[in-house]
């Protein structure tokens, strides 16, 4: 309702999908690689309810999922990429049709689904406390240099608050897992809660270097002070831009990049994109220098050269 242009130029995208598909073996592999762990352990769940009431699928409670599921699927089969966002749209669907399984499942069945689910968030944790000792303690050491390599100028920030907040959401766990009723729902109760937990101690000890790391806003923002100097100026990009970057250029620093034609522009800024894999572009005829912008480090290095012309100095 806000933005009715936008709206309509992504349905004319979804659209597009359609008339651009071409079926390929490879892409039902893809499919399945990504449905085995995305929607693990929905699926087992699913093909065990379809199992037990298959004498009953034809009932209203048993086909709105079933047709649910199957609309799903065909828009996954026919999207461009398939990435993992794609496989959120089946998520509910499939969530409704794994709940019938619960109360059905097998006593061993049962209990495997919840010690599984105890143990596989468990093992989790533990690696996410690795990762957050290894910032914080530089121990084990491989993992802290490979962390110091990537994010060289990364600091931890409040360590004993989230230190705290950490163990109290895995003393929470622990402690509602354990008194959790043995109902035929427990193993579901119990691999929620794992994730939830999981969430969330993730979220409290390692968001701050996944943003350092992996967010553009930092570089995004710098250019964006740099460009102040610059007011009104377009920008042309000879290289392509990834989509994340160009997103964020977008967003923070309302920049748009026009493309290089001929080996010519008539803007008066030039902005280039160099990755691990790239040599630095170094000095170009007609431009100069005005900011070296760099996100991360060793093979996750990329870097934003910004250059204007020399005769406009």
């Amino acid at each position: 309702l806000s933005e009715p242009v936008l709206f309509a130029n992504w349905l004319q995208a979804q659209g597009a999908i359609f008339s651009d598909y071409t079926f390929s073996f490879r892409t039902i592999s893809h499919l399945l690689s990504l449905l085995s762990w995305f929607h693990w352990p929905l699926w087992p769940l699913a093909l065990w309810a379809l199992w037990h009431g298959r004498r009953h699928l034809l009932e209203l409670r048993w086909l709105l999922p079933i047709l649910s599921v199957v609309v799903c699927l065909i828009f996954i089969l026919f999207s461009t990429h398939q990435d993992q966002h794609d496989m959120l749209v089946l998520t509910p669907a499939l969530t409704l049709l794994a709940a019938g399984a619960l109360p059905s499942l097998r006593r061993g069945a049962a209990s495997a689904f919840n010690w599984f689910s105890a143990m596989n968030f468990a093992v989790f944790a533990v690696l996410v406390w690795l990762a957050w000792t290894a910032q914080v303690l530089h121990w084990p050491t491989g993992l802290a240099r490979h962390i110091a390599r990537v994010t060289p100028s990364f600091v931890v920030s409040n360590p004993v608050t989230a230190t705290v907040t950490g163990i109290g959401f895995c003393i929470l766990w622990i402690t509602l897992a354990w008194h959790l009723p043995k109902t035929p729902g427990r193993a579901a109760a119990n691999w929620t809660m794992g994730m939830t937990m999981l969430w969330c101690v993730g979220v409290t000890l390692l968001l701050p270097w996944f943003d350092h790391s992996r967010s553009y806003r930092p570089m995004i923002e710098e250019l964006k002070t740099t460009l102040a100097a610059y007011p009104g100026e377009a920008i042309a990009s000879e290289t392509p831009l990834p989509d994340a970057m160009r997103s964020m250029l977008d967003y923070y620093a309302k920049v748009r990049t026009h493309p290089i034609e001929d080996s010519a522009t008539p803007h008066g800024l030039l902005l280039l994109y160099v990755d691990h894999k790239s040599e630095a572009p170094g000095d170009r005829p007609g431009w100069k220098l005005v900011r070296t912008l760099r996100h991360g480090g060793g093979k996750q290095l990329e870097s934003l050269y910004l250059y204007t012309r020399s005769d406009r100095d």
